[in-house]
């Protein structure tokens, strides 16, 4: 006597029509910290040098859920310092941002938090070299090279005498500045590896390794199962997904509903004009592979494949199909779409349909 078949086989059989949702698209990133360090818990004084408060960084930018630690003396900078000797004609650091020595001291500055279980911290800042004038300085200034470790924290505890394990590290640099006393910014981002820790708790720890002093500025860490993804403008949404990745606007909004958000859309009531944020010289509105809005930040073609390329929907992938792109009037499915297919469900009716016959005969 034959075997009926069963209802393990039909899952097998059902399952096997049906799309898979992939990991990157049921789990999305997390902005675990973002400050662009303009808010100090209490006012930001200068009592050394031309432009540093002393008094620490915990205490000046800590916060519930993030601790800072920092060996010797790590200070905010005061960007408009009151002697007037900076200038800072980007305008990217806004009134104040951090500082730390290299070798004449070897500052660290420390981050323990919980890194949400995720496989990579996205650590994304500006960093530019320049002096200090006073309090010690000056220290000279070079092509700023920052380095980046992240460690193991059980129970959100962290020494720098004796750090723990450590899962991962990498460097970043910045640009040569003009002079001394002038600000060249530059955005650099590290990915690290976090996918072997045995903590929700850890703790990154930066550490200038060139130039004299720098500063650095605008920092986010986003947790990902994604590498690359920043939040480049610090208001907590995750460039990927920010519809104004260079403008804070935490509330998304967007009257016509258009890859651009209201504050940063030439057209905020036209659906088909977005404007340039990619720089690419087409408006991100149009129809074309990889139109994209996330700015580039390391220095490469948008369509070249890496994390930061293009729309949120292609993960790192240059588009290529004729269905991809701005997808302004949201009639296009994008590539890895998980909308379900008419023909799998077709598919599966026809089945169960044909099972309960036998099963009834």
């Amino acid at each position: 006597m034959s075997k009926r078949p069963g209802l393990g086989w039909l899952f097998i059989v059902v399952a096997s029509v049906l799309p898979i949702r992939s990991m990157a698209q049921t789990q999305g990133s997390i902005v675990l910290y973002a400050n662009d360090f303009e808010h100090p818990n209490i006012p930001v004084t200068v009592d050394c040098g031309n432009s540093l408060d002393t008094r620490g960084i915990e205490t000046l930018y800590g916060s519930r859920g993030f601790r800072f630690q920092q060996a010797y003396t790590v200070e905010a900078v005061v960007i408009h310092d009151p002697m007037g000797l900076y200038t800072d004609t980007s305008s990217v650091a806004g009134a104040y941002a951090l500082g730390m020595l290299s070798t004449f001291e070897n500052d660290l500055l420390a981050l323990t938090f919980d890194a949400r279980m995720k496989r990579f911290l996205n650590v994304g800042f500006h960093l530019s070299a320049i002096d200090v004038f006073g309090c010690g300085g000056p220290f000279g200034t070079t092509r700023p090279t920052m380095e980046l470790r992240v460690y193991e924290s059980p129970d959100g505890l962290f020494s720098f005498q004796d750090p723990g394990v450590l899962l991962d590290q990498g460097t970043v640099t910045g640009v040569d500045a003009p002079s001394s006393s002038t600000f060249a910014w530059q955005y650099v981002s590290l990915s690290l590896d976090i996918g072997n820790t045995t903590t929700a708790s850890v703790t990154v720890v930066f550490d200038l390794l060139a130039s004299g002093y720098a500063s650095f500025d605008n920092l986010s860490i986003v947790a990902s199962d994604r590498v690359g993804i920043a939040d480049f403008d610090t208001d907590q949404i995750p460039d990927d997904v920010d519809n104004c990745p260079r403008q804070q606007n935490t509330d998304q909004a967007n009257a016509d509903g258009d890859l651009a958000g209201d504050v940063c859309d030439p057209a905020p009531e036209d659906p088909t004009i977005c404007g340039d944020l990619d720089n690419d010289s087409v408006d991100d509105c149009e129809p074309r592979p990889d139109a994209g809005t996330t700015p580039d930040v390391d220095g490469t073609p948008d369509v070249d494949g890496t994390p930061d390329a293009g729309l949120a929907e292609d993960s790192g992938v240059a588009e290529t199909e004729s269905n991809e792109g701005c997808e302004c009037n949201n009639s296009a499915t994008p590539s890895g779409s998980t909308r379900p297919q008419t023909s799998g469900l077709w598919m599966a009716a026809m089945i169960l349909t044909l099972i309960f016959r036998r099963r009834g005969s």
